[in-house]
């Protein structure tokens, strides 16, 4: 198999992960809906529901870049998605266990398999295929983020809110099991669409062990001859644009978090 193949390939794949992140963030505010129901949350309470997702974005990403740099980017994908699959398994017990407490943890290992994604994916795209056209790769695959965002709120969000608001005072007299019943119900809601992310997630899983794809080198990248020795480097920090690129990440995605939350509350 020639390069461009190779590089054909492994970027079906990398565009693959884009689309699964997104539906994994994009469920949350859903997610956060349901859980606020189903155990009568407050907004506060409810809303610890993506800091505990989001929290894993903010400590893993150089502990996972260096593991990365160690071993390879392909076993951080493989690893990233292990992990996420495990956590979309653990709704099961969860929904037997019925704790707020539980859904959070879960969403924390979630979160933290799909930070793997997202570490790896980026730089990847960029350096499979010319320099000159990593752009345009950056923007296609970002259309995959989006058309996972899509089907997150459009269609998955379905398989989970039953549309019954009931409270434990107003859940009516013949409901089968009353108030536990629902609750049960509530929860169970919650586990097939992480059941299905979890197939998902393995099988990409096995397709990423199973395939031959391009290793990524520190040299790959511009000016990674003269850092490839460190397994992280903070140097990239004292050109101003990208400090001001980062506070403005910070504070938009602050901002798109909040409100993509609090909407459906």
């Amino acid at each position: 198999m020639n390069t461009k193949k190779k590089n054909t390939l492994a970027l079906s794949l990398i565009f693959s992960l884009f689309f699964i992140w997104a539906i994994s963030s994009n469920l949350l505010p859903t997610m956060i809906r349901q859980l606020m129901k189903t155990f009568e949350l407050s907004a506060f309470q409810a809303s610890l529901t993506e800091a505990f997702y989001w929290i894993a974005y903010f400590i893993f990403p150089i502990p996972i870049a260096m593991f990365m740099k160690k071993y390879s980017y392909k076993a951080g994908i493989i690893l990233g998605l292990l992990i996420a699959a495990f956590g979309g398994l653990l709704f099961f017990p969860a929904a037997a266990m019925q704790q707020y407490g539980a859904y959070l943890a879960i969403f924390f290992i979630i979160a933290t398999g799909m930070c793997f994604l997202e570490t790896a994916a980026n730089p990847y795209v960029t350096v499979l295929g010319s320099p000159q056209t990593a752009e345009r790769r950056l923007n296609l695959a970002q259309s995959f983020n989006g058309l996972g965002a899509f089907i997150a709120a459009m269609f998955l969000s379905k398989l989970v809110l039953s549309g019954n608001d009931y409270t434990s005072h107003t859940i009516p007299a013949d409901y089968p099991g009353g108030w536990e019943g629902f609750m049960q119900a509530e929860t169970n809601a919650m586990k097939l669409p992480y059941l299905v992310l979890a197939i998902v997630l393995i099988a990409i899983a096995l397709v990423f062990a199973f395939t031959h794809l391009p290793k990524i080198k520190e040299g790959d990248h511009e000016e990674g001859t003269k850092t490839g020795e460190k397994l992280i480097d903070f140097s990239v920090l004292k050109r101003p644009h990208l400090r001001r690129g980062v506070i403005a990440q910070f504070f938009y995605n602050g901002g798109q978090t909040a409100i993509n939350a609090m909407f459906l509350i």
